[in-house]
């Protein structure tokens, strides 16, 4: 319940700052929302895409999730999505005659890898002479804000595009599968099931348990807290290991001669 409140609240000041705003520069309120409206989810058209334009985003957000499991502020976001585009648009533009379900893996393996690049810098000077990650990973998207505009007007430059920073067209071997006829396409697909597996790892994985873990332990080593606090953190965690116990051992053990799983 208190987590549905801060979103809702949250909703809430976004929409009445975007009420000032329109306010000051002498817009209706109602009207300005409406035509947000409409053109973000006025249509099935308009729905499509905005699914396409919250595909990339999605991901993106994730990827901060993952930091913030570890008590890490990564502000380099941006940055990761834009070296992951560049690495993917790469393959796309040097492979254009790969099999279409070959050139689409590995554009994303490169686009995956690309952003994990960019974050392995910040991560270096973290872990060794203990720079904040906030400034390393926040400068950071400036330098790949200007990687991608030298490309786009220099190597990649489309000359049919009159001057507007647009690459050269991709192949249409590098495009992802559409569903249902539509704008919108399979990558949508991908984060959906990327976010139900975030979703699973902090509670239900050993990996996630242990980075999980480790984090709190970080978060405790820098701040203040009781012997109070300390006990409770104890007992979550160790909640948490038994109901991963538990909940890798079923699926093993329904399996036995017996069929059929055993309550603790």
């Amino acid at each position: 319940m208190l987590r549905v409140g801060a979103i809702a609240l949250a909703i809430a000041l976004a929409l009445a700052g975007g009420a000032l705003v329109f306010v000051a520069t002498g817009l209706p309120v109602a009207g300005s929302y409406r035509t947000m409206w409409n053109g973000a989810l006025g249509s099935t058209s308009a729905f499509a895409q905005t699914l396409v334009a919250s595909t990339p985003l999605i991901l993106t957000g994730l990827s901060v999730t993952v930091a913030r499991w570890m008590r890490v502020w990564n502000f380099g976001a941006e940055g990761q999505l834009y070296m992951g585009a560049t690495f993917a648009t790469a393959v796309g533009l040097w492979y254009p005659n790969w099999p279409r379900p070959l050139l689409v893996v590995a554009m994303l393996s490169a686009g995956a890898l690309g952003g994990a690049a960019w974050s392995l810098g910040p991560a270096l000077l973290k872990v060794g002479p203990k720079v904040n990650e906030i400034i390393t990973t926040l400068m950071l998207n400036f330098v790949a804000l200007l990687l991608v505009d030298f490309l786009l007007h220099g190597r990649w430059r489309d000359p049919l595009a009159l001057g507007f920073p647009l690459s050269r067209q991709l192949s249409s071997n590098s495009t992802m599968p559409a569903l249902f006829g539509s704008a919108v396409h399979a990558g949508l697909l991908v984060a959906l099931a990327a976010a139900l597996l975030l979703w699973f790892v902090p509670s239900w994985s050993r990996w996630g348990l242990v980075t999980d873990v480790t984090g709190k332990i970080r978060g405790a080593g820098n701040a203040s807290i009781s012997a109070n606090q300390k006990i409770v953190l104890a007992s979550e965690l160790l909640a948490r290991k038994r109901r991963l116990r538990r909940a890798w051992s079923w699926p093993i053990e329904a399996a036995d001669p017996a069929r059929r799983a055993r309550g603790r």
